[in-house]
């Protein structure tokens, strides 16, 4: 498991490499932001893991860890739409892995699609065809996973479980939201 400590500096030497200009072909900040974060949450779902919590990750990184990501997106220009991509994308790829609360979720996917909507100038624009393609993807594959769960609907959601109800109504929030969301 990474450590703080190891995620500092990572983050920091990739910092110095990319300061110095030792580093030819670097990529786009994009991409470089949505590393970093999978980092960190990477970390997070490392930490659930251990602790062998039945409960999705919720969303929480710890203060340096938003700090960092904070200072990356001003430094490097990512605007408001990038960002809420980038979180979909990633809280996308580890909700598969080790799952994430279906009502982080649903606010992820609204930020997404407010940002989506409130895009002063073309999203196509701010968002390169490979990510709005990555994105794209990523939904279809949320849609799956979804579709896959809800075939399994009585054994995940017990109707005995009182919390099954809400879960299961959140899982649907979510699902139907990614149907309404603007990328193409």
């Amino acid at each position: 498991p990474l450590f703080r400590s190891q995620i500092f500096f990572e983050v920091h030497f990739v910092s110095e490499r990319k300061a110095l200009g030792r580093v030819t072909s670097w990529e786009d900040p994009f991409t470089e932001h949505w590393k970093i974060k999978r980092q960190f949450v990477r970390h997070e779902a490392n930490l659930l893991r251990e602790r062998s919590s039945n409960r999705g990750w919720h969303g929480q990184l710890t203060s340096e860890a938003l700090d960092l990501l904070h200072q990356h997106s001003l430094q490097n220009g990512i605007t408001n739409l990038q960002r809420a991509a980038i979180d979909w994308l990633v809280n996308n790829e580890y909700n598969e892995k080790v799952g994430v609360d279906s009502q982080y979720l649903l606010r992820s996917l609204e930020q997404l699609d407010e940002q989506w909507n409130q895009c002063p100038v073309d999203p196509d624009h701010e968002l390169r065809k490979e990510n709005v393609k990555k994105l794209v993807s990523a939904i279809n594959s949320y849609q799956d996973w979804c579709a896959s769960v809800l075939e399994k609907l009585r054994d995940i959601y017990p109707a005995t479980q009182k919390r099954s109800h809400e879960q299961l109504a959140m899982l649907l929030k979510c699902y139907h939201k990614t149907f309404a969301l603007s990328p193409s």
